[in-house]
């Protein structure tokens, strides 16, 4: 396993470096424009806010999905970031629902400390697990195909 695992890893290094600081910049971005609209007291600041909170969510809901994308298929940087674009808008419902799954740690921190006993035991491994099998189910009509891509969605 772990001789696979760093075969792996050496395979899709810099592929995924690539992917993370774009998606990483990009996010930067968008949080330092967030907190610079907290300024902006009247309510365009909030409107902007809220839009631009809402694509940040979106943003991280892709992010999700591409390094998913990275670790099962083989394509490109670029295509990568396409398909995983286009997986995510067409079943924007499930990938809502996956966003909340993997955020629920960061949620039940957030609500109290009481939960980190409980993120001990399950916190990043119960969504981990869930993700895995989420993608291994939603990966499975397109991995008989030669050249994935979702542009039929």
């Amino acid at each position: 396993v772990a001789k696979e695992y760093y075969l792996a890893f050496h395979d899709n290094f810099r592929q995924a470096t690539l992917l993370w600081s774009a998606f990483g910049s990009v996010m930067l971005f968008l949080d330092f424009d967030i907190s610079l609209l907290r300024s902006v007291p009247d309510a365009f600041g909030f409107a902007y806010r809220v839009i631009l909170f809402m694509f940040l969510l979106f943003l991280i809901s892709e992010c999700i999905h591409v390094f998913a994308f990275q670790a099962r298929f083989e394509s490109t940087a670029k295509g990568t970031a396409q398909n995983a674009l286009l997986f995510v808008i067409g079943h924007l419902p499930q990938r809502a629902l996956m966003l909340a799954v993997t955020a629920s740690p960061l949620l039940l921190l957030s609500a109290s400390f009481h939960f980190i006993s409980v993120l001990f035991l399950l916190g990043l491994s119960g969504p981990a697990c869930l993700a895995g099998l989420y993608f291994r189910s939603s990966f499975r009509p397109y991995e008989g195909t030669s050249s994935v891509s979702f542009q039929a969605l």
